[in-house]
């Protein structure tokens, strides 16, 4: 049984700040929180500096459509807080940038065989090991962006039947053995940050090739489900604004995270 170490606010901002010498944020480290994504869309501030906020466990995490995300001590939880020079309609592919980020983390780290699946899980052999939300408000004439990442550290098997579905921990990837908590969420931090300037400067293009790497859909054949209706397809990797192209027929679609969800078939 691998030890889990306490959060660390020194230890994590040490790691964070070794792989982006630069960085400044203000980090907050909680034990318990309904939700790292409520609480930062609450807080009522400058969105100077970038926000992070760290917890133990949290008793109403949420994933995308309003799923519940099921946590418990020694899971890898936190929420980050920055304003985006931007609009609405251009902000459409950033969780699918902060996907990019956290594999290429994790892949740095030592990980092996995890991959994305639109639009926002990440995954281990087609195993859950993470998920993203992105939640946004505005702040006078820019707009704030608040981006949660819920990941399985020493998830216990007795949390099977509440997930309801395959999933996997970090000590199952990282056959050269998982590094100290707080120096993979001082990591994630740091690659997430650059992430979203890089977004934030020129959109999703410069990820599409890079989410080509770690693509688990792209040439399978899936099915979208949207609130009235099911099709299939065969999926042929991302657009430029973050929506899943996809073959039917003689026919290319485009689908938004926003409407559908998406299953391969295999």
């Amino acid at each position: 049984m691998v030890q889990v170490s306490k959060l660390c606010r020194e230890d994590i901002l040490s790691s964070a700040q070794k792989a982006m010498p630069n960085l400044k944020i203000e980090l907050e480290v909680l034990d318990l929180v309904d939700s790292t994504n409520s609480r930062l869309m609450k807080i009522q501030r400058n969105d100077f500096i970038p926000m992070v906020c760290i917890t133990e466990q949290q008793s109403a995490g949420r994933g995308r459509r309003g799923r519940q995300w099921f946590s418990s001590h020694g899971s890898i939880i936190f929420s980050i807080r920055r304003r985006f020079r931007s609009t609405p309609e251009k902000m459409m592919g950033l969780s699918l940038a902060a996907g990019i980020a956290v594999v290429e983390a994790l892949s740095s780290l030592g990980a092996e065989n995890i991959g994305l699946k639109w639009p926002n899980d990440i995954l281990w052999r087609h195993r859950k090991l993470a998920g993203l939300l992105v939640e946004m408000g505005t702040s006078g004439n820019e707009l704030r962006a608040v981006i949660g990442l819920g990941m399985n550290y020493t998830l216990p098997e007795t949390y099977s039947s509440d997930i309801g579905q395959p999933w996997a921990n970090l000590l199952d990837i990282m056959p050269a053995g998982v590094p100290d908590r707080n120096i993979i969420i001082g990591h994630l931090i740091a690659h997430l940050l650059s992430a979203f300037t890089g977004f934030e400067k020129s959109g999703l293009t410069p990820f599409v090739s890079r989410w080509e790497n770690f693509d688990l859909l792209k040439g399978k054949q899936v099915d979208i489900y949207s609130n009235d209706e099911t099709v299939s397809g065969i999926a042929l990797g991302i657009a430029e604004d973050g929506a899943l192209r996809v073959q039917q027929g003689y026919t290319e679609k485009k689908f938004y995270a926003g409407e559908v969800s998406v299953r391969r078939k295999d």
